[in-house]
């Protein structure tokens, strides 16, 4: 297993993607460990994370790629994703772990900064190309399809609207975005259905071979392996509807994470909260200090994770049987999302012997997993526009 896997990474990859003269559509996926977003020219990620710059920090020092600084409309100045997670100390707990990771966090003004920093950098111009004045801006975001209706409008509340704020990212200047979300320019999926679509489309958003199939005659079982909640619906060739729609939120990767900090503190005595574990997950060990012998060591905890991982895969797949009748009539689970790429292996031992096709979405294109659902939502609205032309 290879810790790094595990860590939320800071990335932009300068990339074609399918598009339509006149739009400029963009993907958002803000999820509790990372922001993913699709655009015409690029596919990006950044931590979920980000903190009110503290006084007395230099607003500008020497500054990586990926350091990204946000500053409000009211001229509060934020810390956003890596940059922020970095300024954490390893028992931070200024950011509390219902706040960062609650499913009402859209009132958050943390959520606000993390979801206008994502539309700002779908806008930035690259080599692969720029956003023409006149191109409409046109969103796609999603929820879990248990709370797609009830939390649609705090989501919309936020996407929505005015937005006016100004964004550094690395050594290039200070950028002002002022632009207008109309209502009819927001669409909120249904989340699995991002991973459905993943599935079934190709990168020009055309049908492949294995979407007809799929569309045609199979039972689909969707596992969504976020960090923060394990998201599952049933998506029949027969009705072509989301149902049986569950959410575990005791199964995902926060989880494995928050036992295994717990875990470390028991055996080593170092205290690491949950939202500054990502920091660690770059080398894989942590710092053991004997404060008698004054004597400091770092130690794997490659082990624990492992462990970790491996039980709670056990643990939410037997929950996600009895919620889908132990998966008998279905014909395929696709799986999505980090959580997802971490377990698909055990979960393909797990079911050898059911006669269930276990794949994992995006099979047409060699991204990481963490972008399955995003680039689900962003195909989904690629096709919806091309259709309209």
């Amino acid at each position: 297993m290879n810790i790094y896997d595990f860590k939320t990474k800071s990335e932009y990859i300068p990339r074609k993607n399918v598009s339509v003269d006149g739009y400029w559509p963009i993907g958002i996926d803000v999820g509790y460990s990372g922001v993913k977003v699709y655009a015409p020219n690029a596919v990006l990620c950044f931590p979920s994370f980000a903190r009110v710059r503290r006084e007395g920090i230099a607003e500008v020092g020497k500054m990586k790629n990926s350091d990204i600084l946000y500053r409000d409309d009211k001229g509060v100045l934020w810390d956003v994703g890596e940059m922020a997670n970095n300024s954490l100390s390893p028992n931070d707990v200024d950011d509390s772990m219902n706040t960062l990771y609650s499913r009402y966090r859209y009132h958050n003004p943390m959520f606000k900064t993390l979801a206008e920093t994502s539309m700002a950098m779908a806008m930035r111009a690259n080599k692969i190309g720029a956003k023409k004045e006149e191109d409409k801006l046109k969103i796609v975001s999603g929820l879990p399809a248990k709370y797609h209706i009830a939390d649609a409008a705090p989501l919309r509340n936020v996407l929505e609207g005015h937005h006016r704020f100004d964004l550094k990212i690395g050594s290039n200047p200070w950028e002002t975005y002022e632009f207008e979300i109309e209502k009819e320019d927001l669409v909120i999926l249904q989340q699995p259905l991002g991973a459905y679509y993943s599935t079934c489309l190709n990168n020009n958003a055309d049908m492949t071979a294995l979407g007809n199939r799929i569309y045609r005659k199979l039972e689909v079982v969707i596992m969504d392996g976020g960090f923060g909640t394990i998201d599952g619906c049933l998506i029949s060739a027969k009705t072509h509807k989301v149902t049986n729609k569950e959410t575990f939120p005791a199964g995902a990767m926060k989880e494995i994470f928050r036992r295994t900090v717990a875990d470390i503190q028991d055996i080593y005595g170092t205290e690491i909260a949950v939202h500054a574990f990502q920091r660690y997950l770059q080398t894989g060990k942590i710092p053991v200090v004997d404060r008698v012998a004054r004597r400091k060591k770092e130690v794997s905890f490659a082990d624990i994770l492992e462990r970790h991982t491996r039980q709670l895969c056990i643990e939410t797949m037997t929950r996600m049987e009895l919620a889908y009748d132990s998966f008998i009539g279905t014909d395929m689970l696709v799986v999505a999302g980090g959580t997802g790429a971490a377990w698909y292996e055990q979960l393909k031992d797990r079911y050898k012997e059911m006669g269930i096709e276990v794949i994992q979405s995006s099979p047409s294109d060699n991204l990481s997993s963490v972008y399955d659902i995003v680039r689900g939502y962003y195909l989904f609205l690629a096709s919806m526009l091309k259709r309209t032309k």
